[in-house]
């Protein structure tokens, strides 16, 4: 399998889904079919590329959080950055995000069908490095 997902879902059982695939597109149908989008936490891996990987956490609401690991170079996709001192908990154990990383649903899934073809950071999205959030602000990854 190139493509490997582990999805924390926030459900009355806090499932988790875990598997793989070799279709690039299969990801994002996934991670929409999943639930969780609903809220919820989760890692996609390229396994061609072993330093690649993407998190992504959900907020009902808000849309999706990207954080991805390429080339040596951590990312965060950026949907208002004038949110990003405030943080919001994605999920229910004290695991902050900053508001503004979030960006829609649409978007998220079309940089995460990028992410699985080429192990990169869509040039769509707005990105920022860790090293550019507000000393208030917080990620996952």
């Amino acid at each position: 399998m190139k493509l490997r997902y582990e999805l924390d879902l926030t459900d009355p059982e806090y499932s988790q889904k875990t598997g793989g695939t070799d279709l690039p597109g299969a990801l994002s149908l996934l991670v929409r079919e999943s639930g969780i989008l609903d809220g919820g936490t989760g890692y996609l891996y390229k396994d061609s590329e072993p330093k690649a990987q993407l998190c992504i956490a959900c907020a009902d609401g808000l849309g999706m959080f990207l954080g991805m690991t390429a080339g040596g170079r951590e990312y965060l996709s950026v949907g208002d950055a004038d949110a990003l001192s405030e943080t919001i908990d994605v999920w229910g154990d004290d695991l902050m995000v900053s508001r503004g990383l979030f960006i829609p649903v649409r978007s998220a899934l079309y940089a995460i069908r990028h992410f699985a073809e080429t192990g990169e950071p869509d040039p769509s999205v707005q990105w920022i490095s860790p090293e550019e959030l507000p000393e208030d602000g917080n990620y996952i990854i």
